[in-house]
């Protein structure tokens, strides 16, 4: 019995919402300056999510609907936590460089 080429797996080349270029890229990588857009998908306003599901929850009639919200609110506040926590690492990751960098430029 012989194998087919149809019956390998092959990447789809369809359009998705992650990738609106149908499974092929352009063959450059992603710009080091984000788009404000960009920006703001890559680093989302935890907080604000966290206040609007909250709120939702008020407002929810059900109680597994009002869980849900309440759920999500704490998921929003953990990943607030962690980015806070990420963004003052980056901040002393680049203190450290930077000064690591003048001492280097002092001594040459």
């Amino acid at each position: 019995m012989s194998r087919t080429s149809a019956a390998r797996w092959r990447p789809s080349t369809s359009p998705t919402p992650n990738n609106p270029t149908g499974g092929r890229s352009c063959g450059r990588p992603p710009s080091p300056n984000p788009s404000p857009q960009e920006a703001k998908l890559s680093n989302p306003d935890y907080r604000a999510l966290a206040a609007q599901a909250h709120s939702d929850a008020e407002s929810a009639t059900l109680d597994n609907v009002r869980d849900r919200f309440l759920r999500a609110e704490s998921a929003w506040l953990t990943m607030a936590r962690r980015q806070d926590a990420t963004d003052a690492a980056r901040a002393r990751r680049d203190a450290e460089t930077q000064a690591r960098n003048l001492a280097v430029s002092e001594e040459g």
